[in-house]
């Protein structure tokens, strides 16, 4: 999926749905082997970031009612959660986006030294634990697609 991704982006669209290992085929595999002689894909216009915003959440059933209203949303292109413990998690919403808003850090999850994405969102909860306002970054789109 990543060699896909990375072709596509290169003509500015990416697949509307990307499997979460880079490397694997878009069906998987079972050992077997084929030749693909015609291929249709959808694809849709892609941007340069995914602007992400953290929600935090309190137990499940809150991780719930966030992601029934997210996903309400029609102007949110992903939705995502993480857990990490039954008291606390991140209901993760991302636009696509060309531009940043205004003051959103870009963030990045493909050098050695850039954290992995779960402990990012965890201790960028931990930081804004006070404010009432989410934490907000924009991440590069293969970035976002790949992460870790």
């Amino acid at each position: 999926m990543d060699r896909l991704v990375e072709e596509t982006l290169r003509y500015g669209l990416v697949p509307p749905v990307v499997m979460e290992f880079p490397g694997i085929t878009a069906g998987g595999a079972v050992g077997s082997m084929g030749v693909a002689t015609l291929v249709e894909l959808q694809l849709q216009k892609a941007r340069k970031y995914v602007e992400t915003t953290y929600h935090p959440v309190s137990d499940m059933p809150d991780a719930i009612k966030k992601i029934e209203e997210m996903t309400a949303d029609p102007s949110i292109d992903y939705v995502d959660g993480i857990m990490f413990s039954k008291k606390k998690g991140a209901i993760i919403t991302g636009r696509l986006t060309d531009t940043p808003t205004e003051n959103t850090p870009v963030q990045r999850f493909s050098s050695a030294s850039d954290p992995w994405f779960y402990m990012h969102v965890e201790s960028s909860l931990d930081k804004g634990s006070d404010s009432k306002i989410p934490p907000r970054f924009a991440i590069p789109l293969a970035e976002y697609l790949f992460r870790i």
